[in-house]
């Protein structure tokens, strides 16, 4: 009976991973907000890694059920919220980025008491406190220029191919947002342009590239997170404490502006808040 009980708790769907997913695909669709940091937030960062991590092992049945539930709420969430965040953007930039500055910086005291932060941190975990911090600073700053690509040639699929692989090892490093790595390689309205019409000629390739780097970028952090799991999280820290300069939109620039991005990010802060209780 035990066993058999046993069976059944590896074989069980993870359901409640939907609506994680829903979140986490919503902020993947933002140029600078990470569904890693998300992932962090909601408490299944580590899990996260290993069940992808994990795809070829003979665990495989575990992980997919872990893994599944997800897929569908961020592929669901992305295609819902595409046209949605691009109307945000378009209407409501700056207090959209608010919400999710509040969100970030929400999450920072519980990383430091998830990596123990007081106890565990010697000399060098700052330095690659410090580091995380300096590549996300320092990241290319000349994006694309808006427009959606027309061509359709065998190097446009290229790029879009090695975009993919390129943004997905983003969007599983916390801090590091796949959008922001379209936008940088200038293919981002291209793509979100084709989410919102479900063009397959231009998702297939991005797809492709995710898929291979989400499964190859897995495993390193799997195994860094396995072996050298403070010194994983104090860059991982650094890397969300960045992304605060990447997402910051500049100060508001009207009364009523400023009341609305005040709100909006003590709300992110809350939801942060939120979620952390939710989650743990």
């Amino acid at each position: 009976m035990l066993q058999s009980n046993m069976i059944k708790g590896e074989v069980k769907m993870e359901w409640k991973n939907i609506y994680r997913g829903m979140i986490m695909g919503a902020t993947d669709v933002i140029p600078g907000v990470s569904g890693g940091t998300i992932a962090v937030i909601l408490g299944i960062y580590d899990r996260l890694i290993a069940a992808i991590s994990g795809l070829f092992t003979r665990e495989w049945k575990k992980h997919m059920l872990f893994l599944i539930p997800l897929v569908v709420g961020m592929g669901s969430a992305i295609f819902l919220f595409s046209h949605a965040m691009n109307w945000l953007l378009a209407n409501y930039e700056r207090p959209t980025f608010y919400f999710f500055l509040g969100l970030i910086i929400g999450i920072l005291p519980f990383l430091f008491r998830e990596s123990k932060a007081k106890t565990m941190f010697r000399p060098y975990h700052y330095v690659l406190l410090l580091i995380g911090i300096t590549i996300i600073v320092l990241m290319p700053a000349e994006m694309g220029d808006g427009t959606v690509i027309e061509e359709r040639s065998l190097a446009i699929y290229g790029l879009l191919f090695v975009s993919g692989i390129a943004a997905s090892a983003a969007m599983i490093l916390p801090g590091i947002s796949g959008s922001f790595i379209f936008l940088v390689l200038g293919v981002y309205h291209t793509v979100i342009y084709s989410v919102s019409i479900l063009d397959v000629k231009v998702l297939l390739p991005v797809a492709i590239g995710i898929v291979i780097g989400i499964v190859l970028m897995s495993k390193i952090i799997h195994y860094f997170l396995t072996h050298h799991h403070t010194a994983t999280f104090a860059l991982i820290i650094g890397l969300v404490i960045g992304s605060i300069y990447v997402v910051f939109p500049g100060w508001a620039g009207s009364v009523m502006e400023l009341f609305a991005c005040v709100i909006v990010f003590a709300g992110g802060l809350f939801a942060a808040y939120v979620l952390g209780k939710v989650e743990h």
